[in-house]
């Protein structure tokens, strides 16, 4: 698999900076600098957009071929989830390719945001297969590609409970954000334990004040669930 990439990281790191209001170092820019970036953001802004529409594409193929049933997108993360087998890297992606966008983000200063894949595996012994790249507002797609996929049904899923049922279903927390995502199980837990702790905190619930381990219980429960999703905790 290869996507294109050139133009949308070059209009996400310039949304960045604009949202921000921010140059390099975290200096506050001048009205030229600003003037700049919207101009530089105008140029790439049409070429940025056919991008992201032939990525979604390539990854929804992508998807189908190592038989991911839901497929993530986000402006800088993709995942491939809930695959039966582990998959190489190079099934995943040509390495020419890899190589060209490290070096790519290398050379435009964005050493930050240069992507790497990473690998979860369930208790249910199903996969994920996630594509990073930290510190702008898009490097695979636009707003109107992101979403929340079911790969064999070829639908984009906006309900968030259905999304949230649909990871739980495959093994997974589902990571709260816009769509939700499989987040680190070292940081949720994973679903057996996550269903133990919402037994207990609502065992526990009325006792908070009155016991130490009601108050540490429910304390952790209401800590996970802040930033992670499952159902019945919507």
């Amino acid at each position: 698999m290869r996507l294109d990439y050139k133009n949308l990281a070059e209009w996400g790191k310039l949304s960045r900076k604009l949202k921000n209001n921010r140059s390099f170092y975290w200096s506050k820019p001048t009205e030229d600098e600003v003037a700049g970036w919207r101009l530089q953001m105008f140029t790439v802004d049409k070429d940025a957009k056919e991008e992201s529409r032939t990525n979604l594409e390539r990854l929804k193929e992508k998807a189908k071929d190592v038989g991911a049933p839901v497929l993530i997108v986000k402006g800088d993360n993709v995942q491939l989830v809930g695959t039966d087998y582990a998959v190489s890297a190079a099934e995943l992606m040509d390495q020419d390719w890899f190589d060209e966008i490290s070096e790519f983000f290398d050379r435009k200063n964005m050493y930050y945001s240069k992507p790497f894949w990473t690998h979860h595996e369930s208790d249910s012994g199903t996969h994920t297969f996630s594509l990073h790249g930290y510190g702008t507002d898009a490097i695979w797609a636009r707003a109107p590609q992101t979403g929340f996929y079911l790969v064999d049904e070829d639908r984009k899923v906006t309900d968030r409970r259905e999304q949230i049922q649909s990871l739980w279903d495959l093994g997974y927390v589902a990571r709260r954000g816009r769509p939700v995502s499989v987040g680190w199980e070292r940081h949720s837990g994973s679903p057996e334990e996550i269903a133990m702790i919402t037994r207990q905190a609502n065992q526990m619930w009325h006792r908070r004040g009155h016991s130490e381990v009601a108050d540490k219980l429910c304390s952790i429960y209401t800590s996970i669930n802040r930033y992670y999703a499952w159902p019945g905790s919507w």
